[in-house]
């Protein structure tokens, strides 16, 4: 088990060394729960639990580029890339998803379930949005 240890332990040290790279601090909102990540424009979205909001960040920098208010949020969780520029954000206490325009860093609108959403995903060939729900039975598939 040691030499396993060692191993993985050199493995990170190397590719730090190889790679050149750093770890490094993004100051984003309060309690950043879940990131997602748009690598055509190498931007990062982060949401924000502790203050019902979304952090977009330049990639290539490392900056915060904008704070996006989710009005009507209680505690937004999961976070997922949908298609075109939009990120999806779902909010089990408020029971929504919210959708943002990446392109214009805005909040378009939101969507409200019958049962509190939790995971996200997008197919990008149907573009429907899959969202499991909290009753841990069902699936919600909403269509384009």
């Amino acid at each position: 088990m040691n030499r396993i240890l060692l191993s993985v332990a050199t493995l990170l040290v190397l590719q730090t060394a190889v790679l050149g790279r750093t770890e490094s601090k993004i100051t984003v909102g309060r309690n950043p729960d879940f990131v997602t990540v748009n690598s055509t424009t190498n931007t990062i979205y982060s949401s924000n639990s502790g203050d019902g909001t979304v952090s977009v960040i330049d990639g290539a920098t490392g900056s915060v580029m904008a704070s996006i208010s989710l009005t009507g949020a209680r505690n937004p969780k999961y976070a997922a890339l949908g298609t075109g520029h939009q990120v999806l954000v779902s909010d089990p206490s408020a029971g929504k998803v919210f959708f943002i325009n990446g392109s214009t860093k805005t909040l378009i609108g939101s969507l409200g379930l019958l049962y509190d959403p939790w995971g996200l995903a997008v197919n990008p060939v149907t573009r429907e949005i899959y969202v499991s729900l909290s009753l841990g039975t069902f699936v919600a598939a909403i269509a384009p």
